[in-house]
């Protein structure tokens, strides 16, 4: 009856109205009874189940008294015979109603003084002691031997083999596919599952920065500055009206981008290529260093925290309690995601983060377009010709000059267009509208110049200061648009994107640096070990199934009846 790893029945850890345990046979002391009374009664009620030698009931006498000092109480006695004993004695104060003495004559209790734990649990439920109270109470002198009545006797055979089955299904249970390992994996074993990175590489410099991995790491973040330097210096008045402009070769500078991220990717890949396999070899460590890439240590994710943390997982599937198939799929679904799959696997992962198109894409610059739409362009120009037409008389050269001056700003934004290199090797076209703003300016300037001359004449002042206010809004005008256009094309190029591109490739090396290289011994202790206990479940859930075929070895033979323990009461 010993059930190891019970919880004791102490009174320190007895749940809430449930009967004080007390034992006389290990403490048969004042002390032993004065912290049973000092504790405390959530119910109102006050009761005591005493473990005490049959033998000495008389001479505990003064101690089942004390029971009663605080006040009424109930007391339920398990008095332990040993083997010959055929009379009990015991004090008054075990008398009904007020107690109970079950007599315990089994003799393998004597020797055991665990043996009674799980009777002594049931007893100190408060429902169970107040029954067999109440009972004890109805038998002559209060003195009972318990026994036990077998359920299974009184049921048909074709009940108990149905229960049989039924019971043996539930611990099989039924095959399921898909799924994973579910929430209560360990962490032990939670890190070998997804692409997280353990606090122990936080702040790890995986490149060396002498070695040609961080030299080309390098390259990226310097190409991508200049290319934001050059966007920075082409977009103002000075890309517009400069003649450095030219030289800055934007375009060079993105190819130059493109060409410094395919390089790093391709150190990458190829670390990734020599690095392949499900173990790591000091050969292939050796050639990730000459490549400048440094693997730490993690002593603290080694295999041999794997066996206990899986070891733990099994039995907490089986304690849930899982059926055997059920425990067993999520033991293989630990296994298939925990096995290790080599580096190369996530070769297709770095050309999706380094996408070759997006690299083609940066060598080959897009359009450059200003002015918007035709009709936009040609308004934009109307607008101050129109105004410089205004002044009577010089107004018919003003107007159409102003016009053809917004055409001259649209000629020059063409003539220094981001997209073209110097050398002409890149240029990705476009329009800035020249003709469009030179028909509009004519127009306005035409148009103008008819409305100064019909209507009322303004002051001399007045028309010059018209003019030399269209002069200047053409000017700012064509500023303006131009820093636009160059800030549309520069987001066109996605030039921005490289960043969290090589911030990409970054976290992917580090992934398969902790996953695939360093964790990859643990990831195959791992596997092998789930799948080895998955088979193992899944062959007991076999096994259990054979025995619910049929009727005849399934199910044990009862027991005739009256062969087990003494039915009713056994009185002194």
């Amino acid at each position: 009856m010993n059930l190891p790893g019970t919880p004791d029945a102490s009174p320190a850890h007895r749940p809430p109205g449930h009967a004080v345990p007390l034992d006389l046979r290990r403490t048969p002391d004042a002390d032993a009874v004065r912290a049973a009374l000092d504790t405390s009664q959530h119910d109102g009620e006050r009761r005591f189940l005493v473990v005490d030698d049959a033998a000495r009931l008389v001479a505990h006498q003064l101690l089942y008294e004390q029971l009663h000092s605080y006040g009424p109480a109930r007391v339920v006695c398990l008095a332990v015979a040993t083997p010959g004993e055929r009379v009990l004695r015991r004090p008054l104060s075990l008398r009904p109603p007020a107690a109970g003495v079950l007599w315990v004559l089994d003799p393998h209790t004597a020797g055991d003084p665990d043996g009674l734990r799980p009777l002594l649990q049931l007893l100190a439920q408060p429902e169970v002691f107040d029954a067999v109270l109440h009972t004890l109470a109805g038998v002559v002198h209060g003195v009972a031997v318990p026994s036990v009545r077998v359920v299974e006797h009184d049921l048909s055979d074709e009940a108990r083999t149905r229960a049989w089955k039924e019971a043996l299904g539930a611990l099989a249970g039924q095959e399921t596919a898909g799924g994973g390992p579910g929430e209560s994996v360990p962490p032990e074993l939670a890190v070998l599952l997804d692409d997280s990175l353990p606090e122990a590489v936080a702040g790890h410099r995986w490149l060396e920065p002498s070695r040609p991995a961080a030299a080309r790491r390098r390259a990226c973040d310097d190409a991508l500055d200049a290319a934001r330097a050059g966007h920075r210096h082409t977009r103002g008045p000075a890309g517009m009206f400069g003649a450095g402009a030219r030289r800055t070769d934007l375009p060079g500078r993105l190819a130059g981008l493109g060409d410094a991220l395919e390089k790093y990717r391709d150190t990458v890949a190829g670390a990734f290529a020599d690095a392949d396999g499900v173990r790591l070899t000091q050969e292939q460590r050796a050639r990730l260093l000459e490549r400048g890439i440094v693997l730490p240590d993690l002593p603290a994710v080694s295999r041999t925290r794997v066996v206990p943390a899986l070891r733990d997982l099994t039995e907490h599937l089986l304690d849930q309690p899982l059926p055997l198939r059920s425990a067993a799929a999520r033991l293989a679904a630990l296994s298939d995601r925990s096995a290790p799959s080599g580096s190369a696997a996530r070769l297709a992962r770095l050309d999706e983060l380094c996408d070759p198109a997006y690299l083609r894409h940066l060598a080959a610059p897009p359009p450059f377009r200003a002015g918007g739409t035709p009709a936009t362009a040609a308004l934009l120009a109307l607008v101050p010709a129109f105004v410089a037409g205004l002044w009577p008389g010089p107004g018919w050269f003003l107007g159409p000059a102003t016009g053809a001056a917004g055409a001259a700003l649209a000629a020059l934004m063409w003539r220094h267009r981001p997209n073209r290199s110097p050398d002409g090797r890149h240029d990705g076209g476009g329009s800035t509208r020249v003709t469009a703003r030179l028909l509009g300016g004519l127009a306005g300037g035409v148009i103008g110049a008819v409305a100064g001359s019909t209507l009322p004449s303004p002051p001399s002042w007045a028309g010059a200061a018209a003019a030399a206010l269209a002069l200047v809004a053409a000017v700012v005008l064509a500023v303006r648009d131009w820093t636009r256009s160059v800030d549309a094309w520069w987001r066109a190029t996605d030039a921005e994107y490289a960043e969290r591109v090589v911030g990409d490739v970054d976290r992917l090396l580090a992934e398969t640096a902790v996953h695939d290289w360093l964790l990859a011994d643990a990831r195959r202790h791992c596997a092998d070990g789930a799948r080895a206990a998955a088979l193992l479940l899944r062959s007991l859930a076999a096994t259990a199934d054979g025995y619910g075929e049929g009727d005849g070895p399934a199910v044990p033979a009862p027991a005739p009846r009256g062969a087990g323990a003494e039915d009713g009461a056994r009185q002194m």
